[in-house]
């Protein structure tokens, strides 16, 4: 894999952050490429996300700094997989007052490199893999846009071909609200536009949004990471009055010593 410096970007504004572009040339079988396809992948560093969300309280925060650390490694995993040019983005580096105006830049400017259709996921979506990325890409030709709503009324994946996008409107939609979804579902749905609705995942945000996925990973990396992190802050939904109880969670798995990853 190679990987092309800022340097090749022209504008000027791209300064204003810094661009990593990971040119994969074996594109997959299974996505007929006409047009020029960007991955995006838009998020805040683990170490700002465990400072913001504060999944386990203010004293666990290395506990969610592991978390999310571990899902920006996923979000590596499944870019690469993907075998599509894919662009690391953290939202820290963009110029702009508001987030709708920093993400909206971010898909100006990769529009501006002469991509058509720019498919961009988050970096704290257990749930999501190359799948639904390949998915978004072999459909945008009988698609304009594709999304993969959250339960809480985002989207973890936003796919838009540079026909459907306006830089001003799509800054101004209610970013980080659970009105998203059905908003950004109406700027893009104009006239006989389709619309590719992908299965609805969770994305972490606060202890509830983890704990539902808790339950919702049975096996896996994941579901192993849950249980030792819980392991280790089995008294934080309790101080914190948190309707769950991590003790549920361990009745396949004695509370004796964290699990090994496998």
């Amino acid at each position: 894999m190679s990987v092309l410096q800022p340097e090749i970007f022209s504008s000027k504004r791209l300064t204003d952050f810094r661009f990593q572009l990971f040119m994969n040339s074996n594109i997959s079988e299974n996505i007929e490429v006409k047009d020029k396809i960007a991955l995006m992948v838009y998020g805040k560093t683990p170490c700002i996300q465990a400072k913001q969300k504060r999944l386990f309280g203010a004293k666990n925060r290395k506990e969610s700094y592991q978390l999310f650390e571990q899902l920006n490694q996923h979000a590596q995993v499944i870019s690469s997989n993907s075998n599509l040019e894919t662009i690391w983005i953290y939202d820290h580096e963009v110029a702009g007052s508001s987030f709708g105006t920093r993400y909206s830049k971010a898909f100006e400017l990769i529009f501006e490199q002469g991509y058509d259709f720019i498919i961009s996921i988050g970096n704290d979506i257990p749930g999501l893999n190359e799948s639904h990325i390949q998915l978004a890409a072999s459909r945008f030709e009988n698609h304009k846009a594709v999304l993969g709503p959250t339960q809480d009324g985002g989207d973890y994946l936003i796919a838009i071909h540079r026909s459907s996008f306006d830089a001003a409107t799509f800054a101004k939609l209610p970013w980080n609200t659970n009105q998203l979804h059905n908003e950004l579902n109406s700027y893009l749905k104009v006239g006989d536009e389709k619309i590719l609705l992908l299965e609805e995942l969770i994305d972490i945000d606060d202890f509830k949004s983890f704990s539902n996925l808790v339950y919702k990973f049975s096996s896996g990396f994941f579901q192993k990471l849950f249980i030792q992190i819980l392991q280790k802050i089995q008294e934080f939904p309790k101080t914190e009055n948190h309707f769950f109880n991590p003790s549920l969670i361990f009745q396949d798995h004695p509370l004796r010593a964290p699990p090994t990853f496998s």
